[in-house]
């Protein structure tokens, strides 16, 4: 999709997929590795996966944000294809354009690899992408400048809101942590 051109039709023998009767867009392949184990976000087939949170804990947040970056990309993109049309492209020809700028634009997050292992810590760092594993040090990404302006252009979060649930979720750490060293010096 990347380098080809807006007529090529791709074709990807061996491989099974989707086929979508867009003649301009390839058919989708359907991951058959087993990567849906080591990937915090799998297509495995007919959905996509999403593993992160601990059986301890409650999904929502991890939920909260994933959508409002999904809803912040697809009102961007929608922006996108329809300044193209506006400038004269086709319907799908503008699609397909913007669609192939943002496969471009993603390269540096792209890792087939195994997600949580040192390779992929060493591979991140060297393309510049945060990998960081501790939550409480996670929880602070909420009040990165980008992280309010999407949450607030969505209107899902203001920056207030943003900086209390930040808040809270250090103070349920730190009680968590208070709480595991009593359950621990008990036992000595």
């Amino acid at each position: 999709m990347e380098e080809s051109a807006n007529d090529d039709l791709i074709s990807l023998a061996g491989k099974q997929g989707m086929k979508l009767d867009i003649p301009q867009i390839p058919e989708l392949l359907i991951d058959n590795t087993d990567r849906n184990r080591t990937s915090p976000f799998a297509f495995t087939g007919n959905r996509f996966e999403f593993r992160a949170v601990g059986s301890e804990a409650n999904c929502a947040s991890a939920m909260i944000a994933l959508n409002t970056a999904v809803a912040h990309q697809l009102t961007r993109f929608k922006k996108d294809v329809d300044a193209l049309i506006e400038k004269g492209e086709p319907k799908i020809s503008a699609i397909v354009e913007i669609i192939r700028q943002y496969i471009k634009e993603c390269r540096p997050i792209r890792f087939d690899g195994n997600g949580y292992s040192d390779e992929w810590k060493a591979e991140a760092a060297k393309r510049g992408l945060d990998c960081e594993t501790s939550c409480p040090l996670i929880f602070d990404n909420y009040l990165k400048p980008e992280s309010i302006a999407m949450f607030e252009a969505t209107g899902v979060m203001t920056r207030k809101e943003l900086e209390a649930r930040n808040e809270v979720k250090w103070k349920c750490t730190q009680k968590k942590s208070r709480s595991r060293l009593v359950f621990s010096a008990t036992w000595l």
